[in-house]
């Protein structure tokens, strides 16, 4: 204590000292047994008043020490024992009646409502978990939490443990607590009070909840003793049940690092805050990886994620909560201790689960692996851009975008080339979307009001046009989007419509003025179906197709019409598909070949009772016997059959242009043979057709004559060349023929750089394709057009050198882009090099585009027609590039960068591993 306004230990006024009631006065630190003890000296019974001492520190600690009282401050500061606070009211010293020799302590009531006595102070300094449970970690201090930590009140050996009554079989048993409840090796955690005589958690009672944990209520253990001693122990015991909680386990994770935090002071704190902070981010990324594993399986097998009612809660009614939490569900059955621990634990609410975060995650994956093969591309420069576009199940237009590129494979160590979708895109929204912003920028002034019946819509306002403009601009954007440079776009395949290939308003045109040097490549398959679809200018062809669709249909159109057909042809009769170029051909082939056995079971449907399904099938029946129709089923599958080898070759991913170039010649060569000896061909087929008519007694009439005929004949075999067969050829080739230009079967030139064109190439045509080059790729080389073509020359004599050498040592000539790199040495032949790249990344088919559809026709079905364009784009990346693997901690890195996540989401983003 001071006297005279003297400052007990010489610290001097501490203005700002908190106040504190009697319940906080039980810490042992300075101690102040009597008066004589401050450097003040105030006498025997000297006191300071109010007065004296303006700033009045409230005492700590009021204990009893034999006949003294021992004050303790929290500081150095003044003490005012004249007035002491207890719960918030000053009580006069004289109450407590302080000496030197002799002390008394009042019945003065404490903050928990007990009385100020020898046992409240004997509970307060032998650290009794009871007396201190009302506070909680933060409003203790470091000392007095260890001790109740580390050193709580212990029962000694021969204290009488309480016990607790129960009824058994109508007999009152009682149920002890012994010191073997309290062994540390058992259940560490686990602390006796005296004071309230039942057990508690030490780390629960200051580190816990306060309240409620979700729909766990805290009581027992924590915020009350546990009195009842009946089912202490066991598998299924009170102190078991406490240990698995997921709460007491956080509990004893915060005791035991403020522990260590206190033992080792020296340690920053901030070191032990970002070890916290790592501990929730590698739980997050956990519970995140589950969610992901889920996300992956699901979306390479091409399977919905979300069901019609979806919660992780057991009570919950629905059978089927959807693939992705079944399949959590099921991780959790057979023992996947990640999922057990981060999604059904106590912390449900941070599951990971819900639509958003299966969406961002999706979005996430497609994002990583566009990334990836955007890289792939960027490793050699020169890519093509492939683009289609369709209606899917919604009704919604889909623009589907996939690049061709040459890709070096460092495993196999060679180079090959790729063609990967790349992204859906809806280009009506995206037009939405810009006219909208481009209205919200605009001056609202100048923003015409379209109610005003003054004013007149044109038809852009009423209708929204894709026109190819449009298509051509949003091709580009992606491009840009994703990372890829327009200069180095060599190549834009798409398919034959107008909107693609109009000079004015294309979409190939618009995508040149930003990608400058990039051709038209012909869609080689897409131009052949085309063609052949050009026979139906012949009547007969036109009226035999319009026949074998009907036929399919009457089949497909009824249940037991088709098991009649079952069981005679034991097969189902394909669709003529208008997408789908190679079963298009095989339809006629298969329908010529099962025709014999529809006729058989057209003649037993037509004698059902059902007037109009019999009525049908005498219909077609009298079609499919009619000689016109046969000869031209077999004409057409000749024609077919020549070109369905040629369809299936076009579709190839690795197929290069040079190679389709000259798979089409040859297919020409082959279609213009047969026009110059169809004479002989067609009496082949004519044959063949007379025996498909005699078997099923049906015999070619002459053919009626006439002066002014424009296919005079004598017979009928005549009659059918000149009037079928013939005209088919001349309309397939024509069009073959203006379809591809000498410039795109000469694949731009490019071909003269391949060995086996090299050999056989004349020097003034070589020379004169050399000077095309330097003119069209001097700009994308970066190397002015004279010096170019002076370098091709200089290489291309060492080129041609050596391979005349090659082939005299008879070694193998390259046929092939691919073969050519491989031995063309980038120091040596720098130019024609990247020339033949380009050559490779030059696409001959839109197939890529069109297998895309079909990817998207199984994701987007008719249940999951409500799916936005960005989860389709990256369900469909998942399900279409299985050979690219996803690194999932990049994924969850990309999901972390949304700063629109919550914050227990943005912890995981600075994570490296």
């Amino acid at each position: 204590a001071t006297s005279g306004g003297s400052t007990c230990g010489g610290g001097g006024e501490r203005k700002g000292t908190k106040r504190k009631t009697l319940f906080d006065f039980f810490q042992p630190k300075r101690s102040v047994t009597s008066p004589d003890d401050c450097d003040g000296g105030g006498g025997e019974e000297g006191y300071a008043s109010t007065s004296d001492s303006p700033e009045t520190a409230i005492v700590d600690t009021v204990t009893v020490e034999d006949t003294s009282i021992t004050v303790i401050a929290d500081d150095i500061c003044d003490v005012d024992v004249n007035n002491i606070s207890v719960d918030g009211t000053d009580v006069p010293t004289s109450d407590l009646a302080v000496s030197s020799a002799s002390a008394s302590v009042s019945q003065t009531t404490s903050p928990r409502g007990a009385s100020v006595t020898p046992d409240t102070v004997r509970w307060a300094s032998s650290y009794d978990v009871g007396f201190y449970r009302r506070k909680t970690a933060k409003e203790l201090d470091d000392y007095t939490l260890q001790q109740l930590l580390e050193n709580p009140w212990v029962p000694p050996s021969n204290y009488k443990f309480p016990f607790s009554t129960h009824m058994k079989q109508g007999k009152e048993e009682r149920r002890f607590l012994t010191h073997r409840h309290l062994d540390k090796n058992t259940h560490e955690w686990l602390t006796f009070s005296d004071m309230d005589q039942g057990l508690y958690c030490k780390y629960c009672v200051f580190f816990g909840p306060s309240e409620k944990k979700g729909k766990v209520l805290v009581g027992n253990l924590v915020k009350t003793p546990l009195k009842k001693f009946a089912k202490l122990t066991g598998v299924s015991g009170d102190l078991q049940d406490h240990a698995k909680l997921k709460y007491h386990l956080d509990a004893v994770d915060a005791g035991k690092t403020f522990l260590l935090s206190v033992k080792y002071p020296n340690k920053n704190i901030h070191k032990q805050l970002d070890s916290q902070h790592s501990k929730e981010i590698a739980a997050n990324r956990e519970r995140l990886m589950c969610s992901l594993d889920n996300i992956l399986f699901l979306g390479r097998q091409g399977l919905a994620l979300r069901g019609h009612r979806e919660s992780m809660n057991d009570e919950s009614e629905s059978v089927n909560k959807g693939n992705f939490l079944e399949l959590l569900l099921f991780r959790k059955e057979i023992g996947d201790e990640k999922v057990q621990k981060h999604f059904y634990g106590d912390r449900k609410r941070d599951l990971f689960h819900s639509k958003i975060v299966q969406n961002d995650l999706v979005q996430a994956c497609g994002d990583e692996i566009t990334e990836e093969i955007v890289n792939r591309v960027k490793k050699l420069k020169y890519y093509s851009v492939l683009f289609d576009e369709t209606t899917d199940m919604s009704h919604t237009s889909q623009l589907s975008l996939s690049v061709r590129y040459p890709y070096h494979d460092a495993k196999e160590n060679k180079i090959t080339v790729r063609e990967d979708f790349l992204s859906f895109v809806d280009p009506r929204d995206v037009l939405e979307k810009i006219e909208n912003s481009e209205l919200a920028s605009g001056d609202e002034d100048e923003v015409d009001d379209p109610t005003d019946g003054n004013i007149e819509l044109t038809e852009e306002d009423i209708e929204q046009r894709l026109s190819g403009t449009k298509l051509g601009q949003i091709t580009v954007n992606v491009l840009i989007s994703v990372g890829l440079d327009p200069k180095y776009c060599v190549g834009i395949g798409a398919d034959g419509c107008s909107v693609n290939t109009s000079d004015t308003t294309g979409a190939i045109q618009e995508i040149q003025k930003t990608c400058q040097n990039a051709v038209r490549a012909q869609c080689f398959n897409h131009a052949l179906n085309v063609s052949i679809s050009k026979s139906s200018k012949v009547p007969a062809v036109k009226t035999a197709v319009h026949v074998i669709k009907a036929v399919g249909s009457f089949f497909r159109a009824s249940s037991k019409r088709h098991r009649r057909l079952l069981k005679v042809y034991h097969r189902t009769l394909p669709t003529l598909c208008e997408t789908r170029w190679v079963q298009r051909h095989e339809a006629v082939q298969v329908f010529l070949s099962g025709i014999s056995e529809m006729i058989e079971a057209l003649e037993s449907i037509s004698k059902w009772q059902d007037g109009e399904t019999a009525g049908k099938a005498k219909s077609l029946l009298n079609n499919l016997l009619q000689t016109e129709f046969l000869v031209t089923l077999v004409a057409l599958q000749d024609i077919l059959a020549t070109s369905i080898s040629l369809s299936r070759f076009l579709q190839k991913e690795t197929i290069e242009l040079q190679e389709a170039s000259g798979a089409l010649q040859d297919t020409l060569s082959v279609l213009e043979e047969k026009r110059r000896n169809s004479d002989e061909i067609f009496g082949i087929l004519y044959n063949s057709a007379e025996e498909l008519t005699s078997k099923f007694g049906v015999v070619i009439p002459q053919p009626r004559g006439s002066a002014r005929g424009r296919h005079p004949t004598t017979n009928a075999e005549s009659y059918y060349r000149q009037t079928i067969y013939n005209p088919m050829l001349d309309n397939i080739i024509q069009d073959l023929n203006s379809r591809f230009t000498s410039e795109v079967l000469q694949c731009y030139d490019l071909n003269c750089l391949l060995p086996l064109v090299v050999l056989t190439c004349k020097e003034e045509s070589q020379a004169e394709k050399l000077t095309k080059l330097a003119a069209r790729f001097s700009s994308l080389l970066d190397v002015p057009e004279q010096i170019l073509l002076q370098n091709l020359k200089a290489e291309m004599a060492l080129w041609k050198t050596k391979w005349r050498r090659e082939k005299e040592e008879g070694n193998p000539i390259p046929k092939s882009c691919a073969e050519t790199l491989e031995v063309c040495d980038e120091t040596l032949y720098p130019n024609i090099r990247a020339l033949t790249v380009i050559l490779q990344a030059l696409p001959s088919s839109v197939a890529t585009s069109e297998r895309s559809f079909s990817t998207l026709r199984r994701i987007k079905t008719w249940l999951r027609s409500t799916m936005n364009t960005e989860r389709l784009s990256g369900l469909a990346l998942l399900n279409i590039h299985r050979d690219i693997q996803v690194n999932k901690k990049n994924v969850i890195n990309r999901f972390a960068q949304d700063q629109g996540q919550k914050s227990c989401l943005i912890s995981i983003k600075n994570v490296k591993y």
